[in-house]
């Protein structure tokens, strides 16, 4: 491979390819220690790979440059919005030779500053996992962007959903109640419940459980419905209504 010079004559990158295949050689897969709870896998937060990675890179004189922007586009038939996030990568080595890697763009879920968030996050760890060769999660491989904008698994598959199991029911006194979004950028809202001594773990991913649980006044005790599913605790229902 070659790059044009500022004579417009071009330079072999041998030194930043040979830097790279030794950081690379270097390379482990991190620890999967974050978790997923619409497809019910683990991901590498980008901190991890970050941490694990610019050591071994800058030993090789490497270093990786992102750069995001987003623009909005119409989608066709209404008058929403949907937000095109774009991820520039770029790696560059000591000696002056670099190496631009194709623009990765995706949709966020939502046009919100914590949907494009995500996105943005989710971009730079899939390019940067793809560029080092290690495995950023166990769920990549099922999602793709869609036209619609929303990330789906491959197939047409919908996300797995909370299965029609028993419900079980507690009154407990809400700690928190905080937005937050998958690495795909789909939005939910996990809600920190306590009973007695003990805490709860519960996430809100319908939009009628999550406005009304982002609704309540702290250190106020509800009764809650939840469904459970691979040790996920699933927000169904507050108060008497229980959300079929």
């Amino acid at each position: 491979m070659s790059q044009n010079n500022e004579n417009g004559k071009t330079m072999e990158r041998k030194q930043i390819h040979s830097a790279l295949v030794k950081a690379i050689g270097e390379m482990s897969n991190p620890a999967l220690s974050a978790d997923n709870p619409f497809f019910k896998s683990k991901y590498v937060p980008l901190s991890d790979i970050l941490e694990l990675a610019r050591p071994i890179l800058a030993k090789q004189g490497i270093a990786i440059l992102q750069t995001p922007s987003v623009r909005y586009e119409q989608q066709q038939g209404n008058n929403t919005q949907v937000a095109v996030v774009k991820i520039c990568t770029t790696i560059i080595h000591d000696s002056g030779e670099t190496i631009e890697i194709e623009p990765f763009e995706l949709k966020a879920d939502k046009p919100t500053p914590q949907s494009i968030g995500s996105a943005i996050t989710y971009g730079r760890r899939y390019n940067i996992t793809s560029i080092l060769g290690i495995a950023g999660a166990d769920d990549d491989g099922n999602v793709t962007e869609q036209g619609n904008g929303q990330s789906q698994p491959q197939d047409n598959q919908q996300p797995q959903q909370p299965p029609q199991t028993a419900i079980s029911s507690v009154e407990a006194k809400i700690i928190s109640a905080v937005d937050d979004a998958s690495p795909q950028g789909k939005e939910y809202v996990k809600v920190t419940l306590e009973k007695g001594s003990k805490k709860l773990q519960v996430i809100a991913i319908e939009p009628d459980m999550m406005d009304k649980s982002l609704k309540l006044e702290q250190n106020s005790v509800e009764k809650f419905h939840l469904k459970q599913e691979q040790g996920i605790n699933y927000l169904v229902g507050i108060g008497e209504h229980v959300q079929q």
